[in-house]
């Protein structure tokens, strides 16, 4: 009995490439925040940095074209990530900027990415108009 593939010959090579290109970013990334391995929120040194406390600003599984900019990512201990990804995905801009000290940091480098996103997803609108109107 035959079966159906999940993915195409093209699809897997595409998928596979993505792959590569996602744990060479991770490994770039690891080595500039090793430079300083403190959390941009805490300060909290982190002695084993990886994937966990590498936090995207754009997600990058929406904003390809920033997914592998290194402006894009900032450092950030396992439940800080957890917390900072769960209100960027709500857009609550107000809890972030009372929950998170490194927030106006933050906020400074997500616009200096605006002109390099191709994307027009909801994040970046919501995220441009509250810069906008603050």
């Amino acid at each position: 009995m035959g079966y159906i593939k999940k993915y195409s010959d093209k699809r897997l090579i595409s998928k596979k490439k993505e792959q590569e290109e996602s744990a060479l970013f991770f490994e770039r990334a690891i080595q500039v925040f090793q430079e300083y391995p403190y959390s941009i929120e805490s300060n909290k040194y982190i002695s084993n940095i990886n994937r966990l406390n590498i936090a995207h600003l754009f997600p990058k599984r929406k904003y390809k074209s920033v997914q592998y900019n290194l402006k894009n990512v900032i450092l950030l201990t396992g439940d800080e990530h957890t917390r900072f990804d769960t209100l960027l995905d709500k857009m609550n801009f107000e809890k972030l900027e009372q929950e998170f000290r490194a927030w106006n940091l933050i906020k400074k480098q997500m616009i200096e990415l605006l002109p390099f996103i191709e994307e027009r997803g909801n994040l970046y609108l919501k995220f441009s108009d509250y810069v906008e109107s603050n």
